[in-house]
């Protein structure tokens, strides 16, 4: 009987531990994840904008983040903590709660950060001569 009642109590706890035990800071990301960070973030504001029907000009985002995944830079392997995920479910949250305005400013920044973070992260699939 103490036994069951041990396990229940122990399940009890377990059920009732905050969730926000898995948060993380972004000012402690490495580098590489505060570019995962950022790149989910900017591809869920792109995409919401061309969802909304939003006219704000041609921006090269999703493109970019296309070259990156097929690189595999937001993979397991590269991403063992996930952050990509994680950022793009908080950014999509954020944006279904009206917590960030989609501006031409705000979409331009993002196309200057991916051309960016294109620069630094993605591995040719070939080498050239020079």
């Amino acid at each position: 009987m103490l036994k069951k009642m041990l396990v229940g109590l122990c399940v009890s706890a377990f059920l009732a531990a905050p969730v926000s035990a898995q948060q993380l800071d972004v000012s402690e990301l490495t580098d590489y994840e505060k570019s995962l960070h950022r790149w989910a973030w900017c591809v869920e504001v792109d995409f919401s904008a061309t969802l909304q029907g939003l006219q704000l000009g041609n921006f090269k985002t999703i493109g970019i983040s296309n070259l990156l995944s097929d690189n595999n830079r937001n993979s397991r392997e590269n991403d063992p903590r996930r952050i990509y995920r994680r950022a793009t479910n908080d950014t999509e949250a954020a944006l279904l709660l009206g917590q960030i305005e989609i501006t031409e400013e705000v979409l331009e920044k993002c196309e200057s950060d991916m051309l960016t973070i294109l620069g630094n992260e993605y591995v040719p699939n070939f080498t050239y001569l020079e």
